[in-house]
């Protein structure tokens, strides 16, 4: 690993300490795969106990906006893992974004690539799931800083309601702020599939050199728009699939 990854790293890890804006590089000589090492030593930087996956960048525009044509990945930690019903705190991020998504709980041990016709073979289940980012950098980030910050992961919070994995894409949602409707969301939203998301994730992730396990969880991208994480009180409804309900504060 070149040494500037590393000192990129450990300035990644000093600004999550201090709740300070990410450093950004928003160098084009920096491959993707520089970006990945770096995120990988900032994963390592932290110490902590690795509960899944996360991807990134999974819809159309989000991709066109980076100037890339495939998702991004990151590491979902258990400190930051909240159930539904929870009062979040973000005083210590410096600008969270709320994201409605779905997530996978892995059933068995992952140790060779899937496809989108087996995947599901692996999958004990599907849960609605909401991800708190924080999207505060040094400056206008390119994607390799995104993926480089662990793609801005922060908090999540998941459901504690599990359903059949081959009906997942099925599910709608409807996020609500304080009352009132904000945005709808589709499952499909995540690649227009997602099964096709799910192994997509697995595969990236063990490519990278990390285990999925069973009892990881997965989580697949935003569903629909993305929202100011303000004070308040928040509900995102799934139909038939439950809901999240949750404030922050």
């Amino acid at each position: 690993m070149k040494e500037g990854m590393r000192s990129w790293a450990q300035d990644l890890v000093q600004a999550w300490r201090d709740t300070a804006p990410r450093p950004v590089k928003a160098d084009l000589t920096i491959s993707v795969e520089e970006a990945y090492a770096t995120q990988k030593a900032f994963v390592e930087m932290r110490g902590e106990t690795i509960t899944g996956y996360k991807a990134g960048l999974t819809s159309t525009d989000a991709q066109q906006a980076q100037g890339v044509d495939s998702p991004v990945s990151g590491v979902l930690f258990e400190r930051v893992r909240f159930d539904s019903g929870a009062d979040v705190e973000t005083s210590l991020m410096s600008m969270p974004l709320i994201e409605t998504e779905i997530g996978f709980l892995v059933g068995a041990d992952v140790t060779a690539p899937v496809s989108r016709d087996n995947v599901i073979g692996v999958l004990a289940s599907f849960m609605p799931m909401v991800e708190i980012v924080d999207v505060s950098f040094s400056q206008r980030p390119i994607v390799t800083d995104i993926i480089a910050c662990n793609v801005a992961a922060a908090y999540y919070i998941q459901s504690g309601d599990q359903y059949d994995a081959a009906k997942v894409n099925d599910a709608a949602l409807r996020f609500y702020a304080d009352g009132v409707l904000k945005h709808e969301g589709a499952a499909i939203d995540a690649l227009g599939d997602q099964l096709e998301a799910a192994a997509w994730l697995i595969n990236h992730t063990l490519e990278k050199g990390y285990p999925v396990s069973a009892g990881h969880v997965l989580m697949t991208g935003s569903l629909g728009a993305v929202y100011p994480g303000r004070p308040g009180s928040y509900r995102v409804e799934y139909g038939e699939f439950g809901e999240i309900v949750f404030s922050l504060k």
